[in-house]
């Protein structure tokens, strides 16, 4: 174990959550108006004209009323609850929207207030928490802050599939309606599933750096690094330096490659460079450390740290010589799924590290460009380098005292744009997720099957050199017998990401 002294600090940042409220509304006319649309203008409303959705449920266990919104901004879907976190490209805003901005009032379930907590019809917003029977609320927005729909979904109907109770939030009159909406205020239900984008078959080099960081005194307790690599998506993974009787151990590769290609998340929070230490990362102005070629490098202000995960770190390399890093921080408290209390959330912790129970914990995530490590810009100059060489005299162009132009990669500018997508949060993941993403040492590796015996009386293998075929005439042997396998050369340091913001 090695010892790294680094100076930490914990700090802290609050933030808000903006309030979200819908102000009374005109309620329909009295009277029944079975085959009429649910909504505020009685008319059909279209995809386009919703800006804003509203989702709000009841959790029986928690006892409050649990809020999701999304909405549009600058033409992307966002979710202000979460800090403007982009949406899962509208699919589920389709689905959901879709599902009940066009109802059609079919049968008149009854016009009595009081039997609201019969058909599951209550507000979930209501103050009286003597109230059972709370629904679900669904509330549509156009551009302008307009409602179109507000309505309350109740239990379900005996008319069939997909037939429920529901009602306009400001009128009595309960109906029987068909819907098909997937109404969910979980976080992970409106969110992209694959946080990385990267394809399986595109990642050639996976780097797990073991280590984790000791608070009380002060110091980085460093363990393994290990180093996996494979020349294609199909060809098996390698470990420079392993013992010839090991071999990459299959089951747990996979289940880095399962968790980096779909990674889920548990929530977000917003970065902050004040909740740096809270959160579990360490950023060190140590010059040595700044240094090592593996050292994950990030600008605060105008000056280079070398950035420490409270739990370790890991690098994902794809063909593109992008290399995504994975630092893992501090558990978290937070739960996406309850409402509760720092005391409740305490508690749940504390039960959860006594059951020996996962918990999520802070991941943030570093995307830098490695030319050595780009398979296309290798090729293009190895093209370059072997139309130079074949070039006849008289076609080479004169030496120019300008100097010559310098172009951008595509990848480094690729990097910047991961970059300035993933600076701007915290991510919080299962416990499933970080023990597969950092997997110890001695999982890495297993046994290689031991090789058959040679029958009794089988013939014995040829000593070296003997039985092979005889070189070409005119050909050296010591040309014509097998090359040693080419010793692989240490990647270059990978360039600093961009400035986190």
């Amino acid at each position: 174990m090695k010892a790294t002294p680094v100076v930490l600090g914990l700090l802290a940042a609050v933030t808000a959550v903006p309030a979200w409220w819908v102000g009374p509304q005109r309620a329909p006319g009295p009277g029944d108006l079975t085959g009429q649309m649910l909504n505020r203008s009685g008319k059909e409303v279209s995809a386009e004209q919703i800006a804003e959705l509203r989702v709000v449920t009841w959790d029986d266990g928690a006892g409050a009323a649990k809020v999701f919104e999304v909405k549009m901004a600058g033409g992307t879907w966002t979710i202000p609850s979460h800090f403007d976190y982009p949406a899962d490209g509208g699919s589920r805003v389709g689905k959901t929207s879709g599902g009940v901005r066009n109802v059609v009032r079919g049968r008149l379930a009854t016009n009595d207030a009081n039997r609201h907590e019969e058909f599951g019809v209550i507000d979930p917003l209501t103050d009286d928490a003597t109230k059972k029977g709370r629904g679900k609320r669904v509330v549509l927005k156009d551009a302008t802050g307009g409602v179109l729909v507000d309505l309350i979904v109740g239990s379900r109907a005996s008319e069939g599939e997909g037939q429920f109770f529901v009602r306009d939030v400001n009128d009595n009159a309960v109906y029987v309606a068909k819907l098909d909406a997937d109404i969910s205020t979980r976080f992970t239900d409106w969110i992209e599933t694959d946080l990385l984008k990267v394809k399986a078959e595109d990642v050639r080099q996976l780097v797990i750096s073991d280590y984790s960081v000791n608070e009380q005194q002060g110091s980085v307790d460093e363990r393994t690094v290990t180093v996996l690599k494979r020349k294609d998506g199909s060809s098996d993974w390698e470990s420079p330096g392993l013992a010839a009787d090991k071999k990459v151990g299959k089951e747990t590769v996979d289940k880095i490659m399962t968790q980096a290609t779909g990674l889920k998340l548990a929530g977000v929070r917003q970065f902050n460079l004040n909740w740096l230490g809270k959160t579990g990362f360490f950023p060190v102005p140590n010059a040595a450390l700044i240094a090592r070629p593996n050292a994950l490098v990030v600008k605060l202000g105008n000056k280079d740290y070398a950035l420490f995960g409270n739990e370790g770190r890991m690098d994902v390399t794809t063909k593109d010589g992008l290399r995504y890093s994975l630092v893992f921080g501090e558990i978290s408290l937070e739960d996406e799924d309850k409402p509760s209390t720092e005391a409740d959330k305490a508690k749940k912790l504390a039960k959860d590290v006594k059951d020996g129970g996962g918990h999520p914990r802070y991941m943030s995530v570093y995307v830098a460009y490695d030319p050595t490590l780009d398979e296309d810009a290798i090729k293009e100059a190895e093209a370059k380098a072997k139309k130079d060489a074949e070039a006849k005299p008289e076609d080479k162009k004169p030496a120019d005292d300008k100097p010559a132009a310098v172009k951008t990669p595509h990848g480094k500018a690729r990097a910047e744009k991961a970059q300035a997508r993933f600076g701007r949060f915290f991510y919080v993941i299962s416990d499933e997720s970080f023990k597969a993403l950092r997997p110890t040492a001695d999982k890495l590796f297993e046994a290689k099957p031991a090789e058959p015996k040679p029958a009794e009386g089988a013939a014995k293998p040829p000593a070296d050199g003997a039985g092979l075929p005889a070189p070409a005439p005119g050909v050296p042997a010591a040309l014509a017998a097998p090359l040693p396998a080419a010793e692989a050369k240490p990647a270059e340091p990978a360039p600093a990401p961009a400035p986190v913001k």
